[in-house]
């Protein structure tokens, strides 16, 4: 409001150029709060608000996306994160197993051994009691996660539960 008042008081004096100064300079100033206040972060909306939270809300899977994304698509899956996560596979992983692979839990007793049968991974895990095997386990991995870039995670599926 100052500025109008400056600008009047000018205009009544006759003085055109200082008048004409001020206004644009008001403009200005009222141009760059609007867009100063456009650019501000909007605050999310509630979670309730997104349809993807809906317990309705069905996975469509990337197929849907490649339909009108095919490019985007092609690109996406010769990322690492774009293999990052499929069957288990020896080209999948980046571990190579042989028959020295072994892992140790010495606070449980517990030996972990990773192998290959055909083209399916497997891990069993044993537990030994002097030359014995007293416990015994093997469990087929199912899944990896991980690019390998850095290292992968196998991924066991038991009657749905990852």
């Amino acid at each position: 409001m100052i500025f109008l008042n400056y600008v009047w008081f000018y205009l009544q004096k006759r003085d055109v150029k200082n008048a004409s100064l001020l206004f644009f300079l008001f403009s200005f100033l009222i141009f760059i709060v609007g867009c100063h206040e456009s650019t501000q972060k909007k605050p999310p909306e509630k979670p309730g608000s997104y349809s993807s939270l809906q317990d309705t809300t069905k996975y469509i899977g990337m197929q849907s996306c490649r339909e009108c994304h095919a490019d985007k698509y092609a690109s996406f899956m010769e990322t690492g994160m774009g293999k990052s996560f499929g069957l288990a596979t020896m080209q999948k992983t980046s571990a190579r197993f042989n028959s020295q692979a072994q892992a140790d839990d010495h606070f449980r007793n517990l030996h972990y051994h990773p192998f290959w049968q055909l083209d399916s991974l497997y891990l069993l895990e044993f537990r030994l009691e002097g030359n014995d095997t007293i416990y015994r386990r093997r469990e087929h991995i199912s899944y990896i996660v991980g690019s390998g870039q850095h290292t992968n995670s196998h991924i066991l599926d038991v009657n749905g539960y990852l």
